[in-house]
């Protein structure tokens, strides 16, 4: 599955995505910072675009 996110910029935005999710049960979570795209494996899509705004950046639709 795959969300494309804004706000994402660095090293350390893709640190945080990456580990929220995956401290949630998601498996094989990606961050591609130059497209603002996170893939991932296994997972509720609405539960991961839920904890990736809780880190400040915005799923788009």
């Amino acid at each position: 599955m795959e969300l494309k996110v804004t706000g994402m910029s660095c090293g350390h935005c893709k640190m945080a995505v990456e580990t929220v999710l995956k401290d949630n049960g998601f498996k094989k979570v990606k961050v591609d910072l130059d497209n603002g795209i996170v893939s991932f494996k296994k997972g509720d899509i609405s539960k991961a675009k839920e904890l990736i705004e809780s880190k400040g950046y915005k799923v788009e639709s």
